[in-house]
């Protein structure tokens, strides 16, 4: 054992966070923060992540590290930092932000494999060794059973091997490894891909083959696949192939091949169209691209931390401003991190990176398979990838020795995370650039009010994009839905109907916003008047036309369409409300000749369909898309000159402070996807509130009026004026939850104010879905002026245990929440 040093390990829940460990003499020189680890825990051996080496008084009271399973870490150490300050400030373990940076599998515990050694066969052998003089009679006893449980050649998982000899402890088995009798190896994670291929010996060539392979012409086809291989000549072998198999049996034995197994990257990208050929020459920007990338640019060539808010409307050019200031960060040595809200966007947008960059790109998102997004870790590890382009989590990404984070439209709520940890990607980027000193880049068409304060506050630069000179906006038209109507149950007005007709008479197309997924949102039973609700939760059941059936959007539950009403039992239930599925099936009954796409999530469920329907739609196959906010963000049709939006107010009646802010930024968007070429675009929007602050901005094209309202009505109650933390409590009773709800809040008023001024707390309050898959949930606000003293609170709530629950009620802190609900 080193005297004098220790090593702190992160582990993944539901281990304990960190814990001490001593170092080895033979592992003193492999161990680096970041590296993964094999360490003793109980009577088993887990797999944590090194944080730090620090000096230890007496390390000889810890137990030992049993093994480094990196020669590289497997974390660059700014990203280490990050996770460590993510952990601090969402209030989570260390080892959910350590898991939510790795792949599937980074951390199993049962990687490890073993195989025969060359002294280990021998001493099956029976051949007399000498290093078996410092084993005493019981260590050879246990070293034989178990090197006779291992196959003579290849290797075995250990606990494999376990299960056919005694269990043996890590300590012995590394000190064999040391001795030559045995090998370990740590395996690559589930969803590696391995492919057998058959490769030329360096000294063979087709004289030498010719004489061997002139009475074989199946073999010397082979021999010839091999031969003619590119790069290190060698071919993948069809083993289903009988003939293939009996070839290269063959070819094995006259020893003109060699077998073997190499690992093969899926690449992600080749699945979508969108990966595009490479781009000769970058587009040039225009005069107003320029200006706004010119404080950028001495920003990346400074190597200097900065926080710049792009903004611009639709259509303006930001993607260009991103891809010309990844190319100067590329020029100066550094990688580039590209965050999208939505996996749903991360194929387009990493198509143009692609088409830019070429092979150096990688993605990084949960849609991704185990094994893809282990190749793509894997490749971010060596270097391999120096541009990432991903949603929410790739905001911790292995990528190291960043040069530029960039953030499109940093406004979006997919940003924050709902489950542990609960961070905000958005504010978790700003972070990453401030920890390893480079500028980072938010972009929006309609920014956060948080941003918009803080560039007011003097925290962010702002950059702004002008329209180009050749785009006219569109034209906004509220159309007053209150207003006497002919005697119609048709869901699109007259006007909107009207226009839809001129864009196919001029072969245009058009998108229709609706952000209602499914038939009909609820039945409701006309007897009784009440809606057939989730048996598991607070919500009304959506009907589905395609499969048929009711389904819950919270939980997912899926239930039969009823024939009576589950509550009173009568047989008169009624369809209720409008949704994408419903207004598909009546823009097919109002234009006949239509070609018609819809757009949610129902739609696309199969791999590669989004990239389908958005390819298809682009390249004018469809007339008319119908979708929820999948359609309004992202997304670049050049023949789209009208886009009409139904049930505008849905969202405005929704019972959160951000409700009016959601709207406006959903209304925008949706409105900048027509005209963004010469022909002029309109936007037709169905409202019974055509009064209403967020629709007249939205109409005027004058987001300084909302923003200037928005931030006056939130003073002094909700952010960027103030700094939340939303308690969550879930419990299997209602009364139960509520009432450990109300002891909290008790108990947080407890703390004096006097050392914690500007603290307030609200509640307990049951939110508006109070119950989800059969458990009731209530909540407590805090509420504080500043970060900082929001944390230093909860800091004292935690000393006080306040938030720790002795009963079957859950509680969960929730710091900077996104929705209220």
């Amino acid at each position: 054992m080193t005297p004098g040093f220790s090593v702190r390990v992160a582990f993944p829940p539901p281990l304990p966070d960190r814990l001490d460990y001593g170092i080895p003499e033979t592992l003193i020189e492999k161990v680096r923060p970041g590296a993964r680890v094999e360490a003793p825990l109980g009577n088993r051996y887990v797999v944590g992540v090194a944080l730090s080496v620090v000096e230890c008084e007496d390390p000889q009271k810890l137990r030992p590290l049993t093994a480094v399973l990196d020669d590289s870490p497997a974390l660059p150490e700014d990203l280490l930092d990050l996770l460590s300050w993510l952990s601090r400030y969402y209030r989570a373990s260390f080892g959910e932000a350590l898991r939510a940076a790795l792949p599937p599998g980074g951390l199993s515990a049962e990687r490890l494999h073993i195989a025969l050694d060359s002294l280990g066969r021998s001493l099956l052998d029976g051949l007399p060794l000498p290093a078996l003089a410092h084993l005493s009679s019981r260590e050879r006893n246990r070293l034989l059973r178990l090197l006779s449980a291992l196959p003579r050649t290849g290797e075995t998982p250990l606990r494999t091997a376990f299960r056919n000899a005694n269990r043996v402890d890590r300590e012995t088995l590394r000190d064999w490894e040391a001795r030559g009798f045995l090998r370990l190896r740590d395996r690559e994670p589930p969803g590696a891909r391995r492919l057998r291929v058959a490769r030329l010996y360096p000294a063979v060539s087709a004289e030498d083959a010719r004489e061997a392979l002139s009475r074989s012409p199946r073999q010397e086809e082979l021999f010839r696949l091999v031969l003619d291989a590119p790069g290190k000549r060698r071919a993948a072998l069809a083993e289903k192939d009988p003939n293939r198999a009996r070839a290269v049996r063959e070819l094995l034995k006259k020893g003109l091949l060699r077998v073997e197994e190499e690992t093969v990257r899926r690449s992600p990208l080749s699945d979508h169209r969108l990966a595009c050929e490479r781009t000769k020459e970058p587009p040039k920007l225009r005069p107003g691209q320029e200006r706004a990338l010119g404080p950028l640019r001495e920003a990346i060539r400074d190597g200097r931390n900065e926080t710049f808010l792009l903004y611009g409307p639709p259509g303006s050019g930001k993607t260009e401003v991103y891809l010309h200031a990844a190319e100067e960060a590329l020029a100066k040595g550094g990688n580039v991190l590209f965050i999208v809200p939505e996996i749903a966007l991360t194929p387009q947008f990493a198509g143009r990176v692609s088409s830019r960059f070429g092979d150096e790109v990688a993605l990084w998102h949960s849609g991704l398979s185990a094994g893809e997004r282990y190749d793509e870790w894997r490749r971010m590890r060596r270097g391999q990838a120096r541009l990432v382009v991903g949603a929410r989590m790739a905001a911790l990404a292995p990528l190291g020795r960043l040069g530029l984070i960039v953030v499109d439209e940093e406004q979006d709520g997919s940003y924050k995370s709902e489950d542990r940890p609960r961070y905000q990607a958005r504010d978790v980027a700003v972070m990453r650039g401030k920890l390893c000193g480079c500028p980072v880049l938010l972009g929006s068409a309609t920014p956060s009010v948080e941003s918009v304060a803080n560039v007011r506050l003097g925290r962010y630069t702002e950059l702004t994009l002008p329209r180009p000179d050749r785009l006219k906006p569109p034209h906004v038209r509220l159309i007053d839905m209150k207003k006497p109507r002919p005697s119609t149950r048709s869901l699109l007005g007259s006007e909107l109907v009207l226009a839809m007709e001129k864009r196919l008479e001029r072969r245009e197309q058009t998108i229709l916003f609706l952000n209602r997924r499914g038939f009909a949102p609820y039945l409701l039973c006309r007897a009784c008047r009440q809606p057939v609700e989730c048996p598991g939760c607070s919500l009304t059941l959506t009907y589905h036309r395609t499969t048929g059936r009711m389904l819950c959007h919270a939980c997912g539950a899926r239930h039969p369409y009823p024939e009576r009403c589950p509550a009173c039992g009568a047989d008169d239930l009624h369809l209720v409300g409008v949704g994408t599925q419903r207004l598909e099936d009546e823009l097919d009954l109002t234009f006949p000749e239509a070609r018609i796409a819809r757009l949610d999530r129902d739609a696309v469920t199969g791999k590669g369909k989004l990239s389908e329907l958005l390819d298809n739609f682009s390249s004018g196959l469809h007339d008319i898309l119908v979708g929820t906010q999948m359609v309004t963000k992202g997304h670049d049709f050049p023949n789209v000159t009208l886009v009409g939006v139904l049930d505008a107010d849905q969202s405005l009646h929704i019972p959160d402070f951000r409700s009016a802010e959601r709207t406006f930024q959903l209304l925008t968007q949706v409105a900048g996807r027509a005209g963004r070429r010469e022909i002029a675009g309109e936007v037709l929007i169905q409202t019974y509130q055509p009064d209403h602050y967020v629709l007249q901005a939205v109409q005027a094209h004058d987001p300084e009026a909302f923003y200037r309202r928005e931030l006056r009505q939130r003073r002094g109650l909700y952010p960027p004026h103030r700094r939340l933390c939303l308690v969550r409590l879930e419990g299997p009773d209602e009364d139960r939850t509520l009432a450990a709800a109300g002891e909290i809040a008790l108990q947080l008023s407890g703390i004096p104010r006097t050392s914690h001024p500007g603290v307030s707390i609200l509640g307990p309050s049951r939110p508006l879905v109070f119950r989800l898959r059969n458990r009731f949930r209530a909540l407590v606000l805090v509420k504080a002026e500043t970060a900082a003293r929001l944390q230093r609170f909860l800091d004292e709530a935690e000393r006080r245990k306040i938030f720790e629950s002795g009963s079957d009620v859950r509680v969960s802190l929730d710091v900077d929440p996104f929705s209220m609900v």
